[in-house]
């Protein structure tokens, strides 16, 4: 079974240490970056649910830790990744039932 979707769509991971180290630095990096231009606001990561997930667009997710995501390198978030709204097909490419 395949699963139709977009960059545009969202994903939901559940963040490792890893991830978390990453987003901190990122905020902390945006965060400078603001009160350098004279932004007093902080700014910080708060998408998580209940269970413990976080909610990205695809684009934003690959952006954010596509660099983190090889062999022997502690990954950012778990294996587990729920596609949201999706469209669920017939795999592409399915050779014809015979007749």
């Amino acid at each position: 079974m395949d699963a139709v979707t977009n960059f545009n769509a969202h994903v939901k991971v559940k963040l490792t240490q890893t991830g978390w180290d990453v987003i901190n630095k990122q905020y902390a990096l945006m965060n400078e970056r603001l009160r350098a231009r004279g932004v007093e606001e902080e700014f910080t990561f708060d998408n998580v649910d209940e269970e413990g997930y976080s909610r990205f667009q695809i684009w934003d997710l690959m952006g954010r830790f596509g660099e983190y995501m090889n062999l022997g390198i502690n990954p950012p978030f778990h294996n587990e990744m729920i596609f949201i709204d999706c469209e669920v097909q017939e795999p592409v490419g399915k050779p014809p039932d015979k007749i």
